[in-house]
C-alpha cells in the first residue's frame, strides 16, 4: 500500500546495506531529508522501486517485512562509462537476467526475523512471474539470505567483486542468483 512508503524506504535501505540512503542523499535537494526522497520514491505509482511492486508482510497489524519485485525487460540497460564501479556491477549482473522476474528487495525487520516471513514472501510472487525465471542479487556475506534462496531453488549464476563502498565498508561480492523458469 502507498501508506507503507516509510516502511518500504527503511526495508529497501536495510536490504541494500545503506545503498538506498546513500543514493537518496545524492538525489536530495538542499535541506531535504534523504528519507523523504525514499518515501516519495516508494509512494510512486510507477518505477521499479514503487509501492505497486511491493508485497508487505504484517504481524499483529505492523509491517514486518516486504518484497519488491518486477519484470526485467529483454533489452540490456547500458552501463555508463562514468558510472561508479559498484553500481555498474549491479547493472551488469541484472543484464544477465533479462526476461526474468527480478526480486529487488526481500527484507524483514530484525525483530521479526527468524519467523519464516522471507520464506512466505518468496512464493507470493507466483502470480506475478507467469512461470518466468526469477532473479536477485545478494551480497555474498549474507549467509542467511543465501541459505534461504538456495533452499528455494536459486543458484549462483555470476558474481562481481565490489569491496568496501561509500555506504558499506564490509561489502563483499554481489552474487546474481537465478531460479529457472517453471514453464
Amino acid at each position: 500500500m502507498r501508506n507503507d512508503a516509510t516502511d518500504l524506504a527503511h526495508l529497501v535501505n536495510m536490504a541494500g546495506y545503506g545503498l538506498a540512503y546513500h543514493l537518496w542523499s545524492e538525489m536530495a535537494e538542499d535541506g531535504q531529508d534523504p528519507w523523504d526522497v525514499g518515501r516519495q520514491r516508494a509512494a510512486r505509482d510507477e518505477g521499479s522501486f514503487a509501492w505497486v511492486n511491493a508485497r508487505i508482510a504484517e504481524i499483529d497489524g505492523a509491517v514486518a517485512g516486504a518484497i519488491v519485485s518486477y519484470d526485467i525487460g529483454d533489452a540490456p540497460e547500458p552501463v555508463d562509462p562514468g558510472m561508479r564501479p559498484e553500481l555498474a556491477a549491479l547493472v551488469e549482473l541484472e543484464n544477465q537476467a533479462l526476461g526474468s522476474h527480478y526480486i529487488n528487495v526481500l527484507a524483514v525487520y530484525p525483530e521479526y526475523q527468524g519467523k519464516g516471513l522471507g520464506r512466505r514472501l518468496l512464493p507470493s510472487l507466483a502470480d506475478q512471474t507467469g512461470g518466468r525465471a526469477q532473479s536477485l542479487i545478494v551480497d555474498r556475506s549474507n549467509s542467511a539470505a543465501l541459505k534461504l534462496y538456495r533452499s528455494e531453488g536459486f543458484d549462483v549464476q555470476d558474481s562481481r567483486a565490489i569491496g568496501p563502498t561509500p555506504w558499506n565498508d564490509t561489502a563483499d561480492d554481489w552474487l546474481l542468483l537465478v531460479k529457472p523458469s517453471s514453464a
